[in-house]
């Protein structure tokens, strides 16, 4: 089979179009992929990171609130306020990690779905924990200030540090 001039060019303008057909091909399905990853941002890991963020400031407010109410609050109506206040920041807590239970259905690691499961364990010890602190007499300062100490402070790092992973 001779090859002529016209042949070689259709041959030659075939095989280009055939790979910027290709090309395009590759092209559309890589930006599918792309448009799906980041909408799986905007669905899931944003909202994720508001909330673990959010987790993070209250925890930090919950410390605070909670050796004012023990070192200057305790007993007086200032310290109910403060018992609201800690209730109200543990709520905030609570439904951030709400919000992250539900976020995790879509998180594409097993690590992170873990992670999210023990940080709900982890609220729920602290919210008990801060409750002794708040129930234990005004007159057991030295005991609401070791409960704070080895137990609110350290699960509060536990908290934060899980939240970070």
């Amino acid at each position: 089979m001779k090859l002529t001039l016209g042949k070689k060019l259709g041959l030659g303008f075939g095989v280009v179009l055939i790979i910027t057909i290709l090309f395009g091909v590759i092209t559309y399905s890589a930006l599918a992929t792309m448009r799906k990853k980041q909408a799986n941002l905007f669905a899931i890991r944003v909202p994720a990171i508001e909330s673990t963020f959010g987790i993070r400031m209250v925890n930090q407010r919950v410390i605070a609130t909670s050796y004012r109410y023990v070192f200057e609050t305790s007993g007086t109506a200032a310290g109910d306020a403060d018992k609201q206040e800690l209730a109200a920041k543990i709520q905030l807590i609570e439904k951030d990690v709400s919000k992250l239970q539900q976020l995790s259905t879509g998180f594409e690691l097993e690590e992170d779905k873990e992670a999210v499961r023990k940080l709900a364990g982890q609220v729920v010890t602290f919210r008990s924990t801060i409750e002794q602190v708040t129930t234990a007499p005004a007159s057991s300062r030295e005991r609401a200030v070791e409960i704070l100490d080895k137990s609110v402070v350290p699960q509060a790092d536990a908290i934060k540090k899980t939240g970070a992973d």
